[in-house]
């Protein structure tokens, strides 16, 4: 299947005392000051784990240590695919990297989350909150 899609990206769920961090987007093409999950695109040649385990490095300044596969997202309209990935555990302490595209990192509550938010943030936080969350 995933050989339909032009785009590949991954995201990653980090929870910390029941709060989700989530990113302000700034000076990019897509959804420039809107909310959402760390995502990036998979590179030639790179799994969704690696790409993951690159942009959680790049973005947040962290080791991924450990991530579970949470969900597989497909917008055929896009021709996007989105593997999202629970990462349980990390070393380091999450910081922002790129403040040129991030103008904010925050640990939100599921409760009260930032607005505007990304539409795909939105369903995988829905996701998120009527999981085990392990």
């Amino acid at each position: 299947m995933k050989g339909a899609y032009n785009t590949y990206l991954v995201s990653g769920i980090l929870l910390k005392d029941e709060k989700v961090l989530l990113s302000l987007r700034a000076n990019t093409k897509d959804f420039a000051d809107y909310w959402s999950l760390p995502v990036g695109h998979v590179e030639p040649r790179e799994t969704e784990l690696q790409a993951i385990e690159r942009e959680l490095g790049e973005e947040l300044g962290i080791i991924l240590v450990s991530a579970i596969p949470f969900c597989y997202l497909v917008d055929p309209e896009q021709a996007i695919s989105h593997q999202v990935y629970m990462i349980t555990q990390w070393q380091r302490e999450v910081k922002n990297m790129e403040p040129d595209y991030c103008a904010e990192i925050r640990w939100c509550d599921f409760d009260d989350l930032p607005n505007p938010i990304t539409p795909v943030t939105r369903d995988i936080l829905e996701r998120v909150k009527y999981s085990d969350k392990s």
